[in-house]
């Protein structure tokens, strides 16, 4: 009777992994899983020490989720991506649990089972298990029911060993079950779950009122974790009901669940479980939501990032655009073309459609480490899909839509020959930067990419007479035969595979540069219209036509403008 529901649950869960429009090609629960999966579940996927190419479990599973994945790719019509993992212990749980499937079919074969128990068992665990395997936001899942499937698995075993051996063989198994457990419960990683029930602060500040008093009085600096114990101890309640950063202040959270106040990081080794129980979404998010909430009207409507609805919803209480379950692509779509494509008539043209009168712009949408990055390649795909100039058939980043948006960047070596030297002026040498050009096929995408010299690295005095490192453009020369000054601000993000150092190139209309004995801004030397994008402007240059910057947040992570009121009339 539950086959065909058992069948349903199989087709969905298949079809996760399938790639059906360019927004699940951006969404996290979308990505490719990585080789090796430690990071989301620990030391049960670190990899073993030594090669796949010798571990035969790695190759037959491997095998077996490839072979599923093509599959898959030809019956749906999409593409199905897929990594080959590393060795390690949750793959010999994986095929311990694929050898049980097998054993119930070997049994129904001999007729001591009946089919259900395969089917079941298929069903239950092969399609969770392949799309943990596949896709990055489900790894969680895999590892949920690698648990339950090896319950299965045990049971199986023990059922085939109780009917071949007896009593010994059955007692011999549940030894080994108990040996293998105890070693589960004295290992470092287990010490984890100690910490699963102990109250946390913002479970109920007034119980660590005496504890953060004995903690007050032991830290001898002013710093600000000392203030806010100090204050937690003396009015627990005033202290949180001051913000909702107050009551589930990180530091805070993790001290309540120690007996001692931790010296050093040192201190918290082991303590690894009080750190996880008190995750929780950055400061500055909460801090511009309970900004939206007390600062605009009841019924105001927001535009942001789709990631970010429902915290809009739920903390600032405020109606947001797009959200994260969204159902309408094009909507998503759409914003993200208002965002990175985009101008700023068009932009409020939108949002009086949507009946938005504010904007939010952050930082992840444009800024990844040290340069510009984080999820802009999602908002990039998305907008050239919207334009039709690229679609889910091609992987993100890859057409000439999508690289005309990108920032501006160079390449430049870290040890430069005699040959990688290039003159600036008579009197200024300085090293060749590259930048990358991309070669397009017929459908306009990339199919490779090369270095070219473009930019002389030197220096270049500003109008506070300041020397900053500055790029001059190798091909434009002064009348003097001097190179012609390319006014960005650039930036070291880090170092790539051949030890060059990569730079990104920052644009604004301060009138800070000398050019010919004149003063001027360098915004007008960009190349790249990812510096024209409504993105760039109101992030970077905190400035954008028919807009007010009205709030930003302490660090400049998240910045909303408002529509002037001369453009809502």
């Amino acid at each position: 009777p539950i086959g065909e529901p058992f069948l349903s649950i199989a087709k969905r869960g298949l079809g996760i992994a399938e790639i059906v429009s360019p927004l699940t090609r951006t969404i996290a629960e979308q990505a490719t899983a990585g080789r090796v999966l430690s990071g989301q579940l620990g030391k049960l996927a670190e990899p073993l020490p030594f090669p796949k190419t010798l571990d035969p479990a790695c190759l037959l599973l491997n095998f077996i989720f490839d072979f599923i994945a093509k599959l898959l790719s030809i019956i749906s019509g999409h593409p199905v991506d897929i990594n080959p993992k590393e060795p390690s212990l949750l793959q010999y749980l994986t095929f311990f649990v694929f050898f049980s499937i097998g054993l119930t079919l070997w049994r129904w074969w001999k007729g001591k089972e009946r089919i259900h128990s395969f089917l079941l068992f298929s069903l239950a665990f092969v399609p969770m298990i392949f799309i943990g395997w596949v896709k990055a936001k489900y790894i969680i899942y895999l590892g949920w029911v690698i648990v339950i499937g090896l319950g299965c698995a045990l049971g199986e075993i023990e059922e085939y060993i109780s009917t071949k051996f007896s009593y010994l063989g059955t007692a011999i198994f549940f030894i080994v079950l108990l040996f293998a457990f105890w070693q589960l419960v004295s290992s470092p990683s287990f010490a984890i779950s100690k910490y699963m029930f102990k109250p946390r602060f913002q479970d109920n500040p007034s119980l660590f009122a005496g504890k953060f008093q004995h903690f007050c009085s032991e830290m001898v600096d002013n710093s600000r974790l000392k203030q806010a114990i100090c204050d937690a101890a003396k009015d627990p309640i005033g202290f949180v009901n001051k913000d909702i950063n107050n009551q589930f202040d990180f530091n805070l959270c993790v001290l309540s669940q120690l007996d001692e106040l931790p010296k050093s990081s040192e201190d918290l080794k082991g303590k690894e479980g009080a750190i996880y129980r008190c995750q929780r979404i950055s400061d500055y998010w909460i801090e511009a939501m309970e900004w939206i909430r007390n600062n605009t009207p009841k019924d105001a409507r927001i535009i942001s990032w789709w990631d970010y609805g429902h915290w809009i919803n739920f903390f600032g209480q405020r109606n947001a655009v797009i959200r994260n379950e969204h159902r309408s692509h094009k909507m998503i779509m759409r914003v993200a073309y208002d965002f990175i494509m985009a101008n700023p008539k068009t932009l409020i043209k939108d949002m009086k459609y949507f009946n938005a009168t504010y904007a939010l712009f952050d930082r992840e949408i444009i800024m990844g480490g040290n340069g510009f990055g984080g999820k802009f390649g999602a908002l990039n795909y998305l907008a050239c899909s919207y334009v039709n100039q690229t679609n889910a058939n091609i992987p993100p980043g890859l057409s000439k839509c999508e690289w005309e948006n990108r920032w501006e960047e160079v390449f430049v070596p870290s040890s430069p020959s005699s040959a990688e030297l290039c003159q600036i002026s008579d009197n200024e040498t300085g090293v060749i930067a590259y930048e990358l050009v991309p070669k397009f096929n017929e459908n306009n995408v990339i199919i490779k990419i090369i270095k070219v010299p473009k930019y002389c690295l030197g220096q270049a005095k500003l109008v506070t007479g300041q020397k900053i490192p500055a790029l001059y453009e190798l091909n434009k020369q002064n009348e003097d035969g001097s190179l012609v000054l390319h006014k960005a601000f650039i930036k070291m993000v880090g170092k790539d595979e051949n030890d060059n150092y990569i730079f990104h190139l920052f644009y604004t209309k301060d009138p800070i540069w000398v050019e010919n004995g004149n003063i001027t801004d360098g915004f007008s030397d960009h190349i790249s219209r990812f510096y024209d994008s409504n993105l760039y402007k109101a992030f970077i240059l905190n400035a954008l036509d028919g807009f007010e910057l009205v709030y930003s947040t302490k660090g400049n992570e998240v910045k909303i403008f408002k529509l002037l009121n001369k453009i809502n009339n």
